[in-house]
């Protein structure tokens, strides 16, 4: 799995998917990378549901963070 997750960081690099495979692939919280300076916070590993989603349905409610 991490030979995938490697490849896939190069094929698709300076393309904004880094961060979803990571996440996906669990490495996001736990793994290692040269500019991660903090903790990253949990909260992060969800999206925000979009505005005009909540909008429409009263009955959704944000994701914690956003």
């Amino acid at each position: 799995i991490k030979d995938i997750e490697n490849e896939r960081a190069r094929e698709f690099i300076w393309e904004g998917q880094r961060r979803r495979d990571m996440i996906r692939f669990g490495t996001y919280f736990t793994g290692t990378w040269a500019f991660k300076t903090t903790q990253t916070s949990t909260d992060k590993g969800i999206y925000p549901i979009p505005l005009e989603q909540i909008t429409s349905n009263p009955t959704l409610k944000q994701n914690p963070g956003y």
